[in-house]
């Protein structure tokens, strides 16, 4: 035990209780030992001689191992003081991802003290990853390799369990579902296909638990090139746990050419039903068959025709159903409309991002906000500024949420304008409620920061409006700047 051990020890049971320790066998015994004083002066008095020896410094460890290679020299330039000024204002805001993003769009790196807070940043919030990357320069993945939790902007590097190096083959093996699950998400961000090839690896011979994470992973990212999957997750369909299978055949359906999509949409063509007498005849639905439950139809699904359809709309992806029923989007919305499964059809096209479907459905029915969000810009401006006019907060806020940014000046200034508007008549906080707030702090973010700001509020305002609106115009004219800072500077200015 250590001296200062000792000490705490004693210190713990109190002078009254536990006589002063006799140190032997330290550097430090005999001085200890020697101090004089009342039981509890000797007892400070050592705990602080004590404390500074721990506290010291030592000699360096002997270097076993040779040095790291130094981090390669720079190719982009770093980003000048009159631009990097706001980054620690931003840092831990939601204004970070933007001034990023202006850092990549001007060619600029931003400065290596700050490398490794803003990894930090981006281990806790993965939306920040893909922005910080281009801006990390070549010291970021340099600096990334030394840290496990920086993983996801290391280099790609060795070869161990299907792209994992050997030290995090070791972590894998060892790891839980969820810890595979993360650095599941890292390896799919960094290297794509590195990470198909541990899914095809999960996906035949993995617990369950992970099977299910590492799909689900999958579901919410896929793309093009994750259809080389196909083969594997067809397999998938018969496995032994009903979740991983239908985690297996939502991917499935999110590919229009993939085969399960031609399944189901060879059994729609056989349900178009024929006409007499003006009125739609129905052909019988085939018998519910072991086919069927593998591809995720249910048997009291086959009852009828109409409910068949109904669930084939909702299952499959509109490309596969155009070609095979060899309609145009307004027939596909006829024929739902005749088997009353319009809202299985508007469900499948808004998870299928089906924009000619979607198109015709906002003609030929009542808009929705499902299909708003993701309708051209320009069809959702009546709306949205109608919402902005009958002040319903929230409306606007789904509407908004998904225009590009920043939203288009004019635009800008009628949010802005709708806030001021409803801080200066509501009377009480309750006036000025969630869907409000929300409202606030998206158009802080998003609004064009050139817009003009909205005029103070009179004298006689709540103190709540005040103040909210009052941040409104700090974080615009932050943005303001921002912007105006990663324009080129004049000939001659100081950067």
């Amino acid at each position: 035990m250590s001296d200062f051990a000792r000490l705490l020890a004693a210190a713990l049971l109190g002078t009254s209780r536990s006589a002063l320790p006799v140190h032997t066998g330290t550097a430090l015994a005999e001085p200890l030992n020697s101090l004089d004083g009342t039981p509890e002066e000797i007892l400070l008095a050592r705990a602080a001689l004590a404390g500074m020896v721990q506290l010291a410094g030592r000699s360096p460890d002997t270097v076993t191992r040779p040095l790291p290679a130094p981090a390669p020299p720079e190719s982009r330039p770093e980003v000048p003081p009159r631009a990097a000024r706001h980054l620690p204002l931003v840092t831990g805001t939601p204004l970070l991802a933007e001034w990023l993003t202006l850092c990549a769009a001007a060619g600029w790196r931003v400065p290596p003290a700050t490398l490794p807070g803003l990894l930090d940043q981006a281990r806790r919030n993965t939306e920040l990853r893909e922005v910080l990357r281009p801006v990390l320069g070549e010291r970021g993945p340099w600096l990334a390799a030394f840290n496990p939790d920086w993983r996801f902007a290391a280099p790609v590097d060795g070869a161990g369990l299907a792209g994992l190096t050997d030290q995090e083959s070791g972590e894998w093996e060892a790891a839980t579902d969820a810890a595979r699950e993360v650095m599941f998400r890292t390896l799919r961000a960094s290297d794509p296909p590195a990470a198909r090839a541990l899914l095809a690896s999960t996906l035949r011979a993995g617990r369950t638990g992970t099977r299910r994470r590492l799909l689900s992973v999958l579901l919410a990212s896929a793309e093009l090139n994750d259809q080389r999957l196909e083969p594997l997750l067809e397999e998938t369909l018969d496995d032994r746990n009903a979740e991983v299978a239908h985690l297996a055949r939502d991917l499935l359906r999110t590919w229009p050419r993939s085969a399960l999509n031609a399944r189901l949409a060879a059994r729609a063509r056989a349900l178009r039903p024929g006409q007499a007498a003006g009125k739609p005849v129905w052909p019988a639905p085939p018998p519910a068959d072991a086919a069927a439950a593998r591809d995720g139809l249910r048997p009291e699904q086959h009852q009828d025709a109409p409910g068949l359809l109904r669930a084939l709309l909702a299952a499959t992806h509109p490309d596969a159903l155009l070609a095979a029923l060899d309609l145009r989007p307004e027939g596909l919305v006829a024929l739902a409309r005749q088997a009353g499964a319009l809202d299985a059809l508007t469900g499948r096209v808004v998870a299928a991002r089906h924009l000619p479907t979607i198109q015709v459905l906002l003609r030929e029915e009542p808009p929705t906000l499902d299909l708003l969000r993701l309708a051209p810009p320009e069809w959702r401006l009546g709306p949205l500024r109608g919402a902005l006019a009958a002040e319903q907060a929230g409306e606007a806020t789904e509407l908004l949420s998904s225009l590009p940014t920043p939203w288009p000046a004019d635009l800008s200034a009628e949010v802005l304008s709708a806030l001021r508007r409803r801080l200066n008549t509501a009377a009480w906080p309750s006036g000025w409620d969630g869907s409000w707030q929300r409202l606030h702090a998206l158009a802080a973010q998003h609004a064009d920061p050139r817009t003009p700001l909205p005029p103070l509020l009179p004298d006689e305002a709540p103190e709540y409006a005040h103040r909210a609106l009052n941040e409104l115009r700090r974080v615009l004219s932050l943005r303001a700047q921002m912007h105006a800072d990663f324009q080129p500077a004049p000939q001659g200015a100081a950067p």
